[in-house]
């Protein structure tokens, strides 16, 4: 079961949602602290020992939860999430024993790393919660390079968001420890990009769920009424495609070379074989999603091409009658020469802009990693108008968090489901960093697992 042994601690989950609200803590992590965003549960022996440095995340857990909902415009439902500060034991994991939240490992609060006192507490907490925000989106996001093995995406939010916070020395050890990532570096390339930075994470997502996409309702083409691993299941060049595109749109450019430079597809963790984005399905998947906001725009009912779109087969999602010029949303662009709306690098004329794509609903849960959409209970629902730049609507979560799928088993061999990573040390130094990994999933209150070496 074991993954990977790295030199530093490479946080690594992937996220599932689930509906749950933090219940109490109890008498083995009594409550110390509760508001409107997070409750916390602490081991009475840590609080005893390190009172003052757990008093003083307690604004921290709070400023989280609001700055996730802020930078990735997805508002969660059920709070407050707990966080629990636990016995030490070198673990961390997402959700909580006591519902939706995070636990993490007593001492990382009051452990050094490069001069940082609670360097661990800041990153821990934060990344558990970067996953569940996340899984409000979709669950099933790509496990070779975005959450589950490795956590590019995470460990690029990590850092970026605890600048936000103003917690800077923090971020800048963060900053040093990827380095050497090249797929975390790719998420801050483009984050860093003229006019991305959040604001073009927000439009992906809202992207996403203005579509009704959920990465775990694709399906293997031709037929694309079954799933299979490494065809449309995870990791697989489709799901890759997809997320690819939807990210390629706020960027007005087509991000597939930078992904296949950053080694996305090509290492897969021996899963699935190694395979290779086509930069022609990105920009046909992304000339669907526009087709279909035009189309909507235009009156026109696109239920089944939005239907072939969410379950892979984005070149049976063409739609027509709509004129380019009128309907055609902000983020797309119009190809004149045939009156398409389509992805912005392939058009050649600005649209007039009509907002984004609007209220689709998203019902039902989230699956895990091949597991049949929308079996996992409520999940979370988006009842709201997902739009793009200039749209009108906001997007709302009425679903409850996102749990995450990454499980690590405890000393004890119990089978907690969740996700967790690993810190080694616990009460030792926390100096000397590994990560051991191994993949599971949540759906609600169902164990379910997925494939693991």
């Amino acid at each position: 079961m074991l993954k990977h042994l790295l030199g530093g601690l490479t946080l690594a989950c992937a996220s599932f949602a689930y509906s749950s609200s933090a219940l109490a803590c109890d008498g083995s992590n009594p409550e110390r602290y509760r508001s409107e965003q997070t409750v916390w549960c602490v081991d009475p022996q840590v609080w005893s020992d390190h009172q003052a440095d757990i008093e003083r995340f307690f604004g921290y857990g709070d400023d989280v939860i609001k700055k996730l909902t802020e930078v990735f415009g997805v508002s969660p439902d059920g709070l407050p999430f707990s966080i629990v500060a636990k016995a030490p034991d070198g673990y961390a994991q997402t959700p909580s024993r006591y519902g939706p939240g995070v636990e993490v490992t007593g001492d990382a609060f009051y452990n050094d790393f490069g001069g940082v006192s609670g360097f661990w507490g800041y990153l821990l907490v934060l990344h558990e919660f970067v996953n569940q925000w996340t899984g409000l989106v979709t669950a099933g996001w790509p496990t070779d390079w975005w959450a589950d093995h490795r956590s590019p995406f995470p460990n690029a939010m990590d850092e970026l968001v605890m600048r936000e916070l103003g917690h800077g020395d923090a971020a800048d050890q963060q900053h040093q420890r990827m380095l050497s990532d090249a797929q975390v570096q790719l998420f801050l390339n483009i984050f860093n990009r003229q006019d991305y930075g959040f604001k073009g994470c927000q439009e992906a997502f809202a992207l996403i769920q203005g579509d009704g996409l959920h990465w775990t309702d694709l399906r293997d083409p031709p037929g694309y009424d079954t799933r299979n691993d490494c065809v449309s299941g995870n990791p697989s060049q489709l799901l890759g495609e997809y997320v690819t595109a939807y990210l390629s749109i706020p960027a007005r450019e087509d991000l597939t070379q930078q992904m296949t430079d950053a080694g996305v597809g090509q290492v897969v963790d021996n899963l699935c074989p190694a395979y290779s984005l086509s930069s022609q399905n990105v920009g046909d998947i992304a000339d669907a999603h526009c087709a279909i906001a035009a189309a909507k725009a235009a009156g026109v009912d696109v239920g089944a091409a939005l239907g072939e779109l969410r379950r892979g087969n984005f070149a049976g999602a063409d739609v027509q009658g709509y004129t380019c010029s009128q309907h055609c949303p902000t983020e797309c662009a119009c190809d004149s020469q045939n009156g398409h709306c389509v992805a912005p690098w392939r058009g050649d004329s600005p649209p007039a802009g009509t907002g984004g794509t609007g209220g689709a609903s998203n019902s039902g849960g989230f699956g895990g990693e091949g597991a049949t959409p929308g079996s996992g209970g409520t999940g979370a629902a988006s009842t709201g108008g997902s739009s793009a730049t200039g749209g009108d609507g906001a997007t709302a979560n009425t679903g409850g968090s996102a749990g995450a799928g990454q499980f690590m088993p405890t000393t004890s061999g119990s089978d907690d489901s969740g996700c967790s990573c690993r810190v080694p040390g616990g009460k030792r130094n926390a100096h000397h960093v590994a990560l051991w990994l191994a993949l599971g999933a949540l759906v609600a209150t169902t164990r379910r697992r997925t494939r693991r070496d």
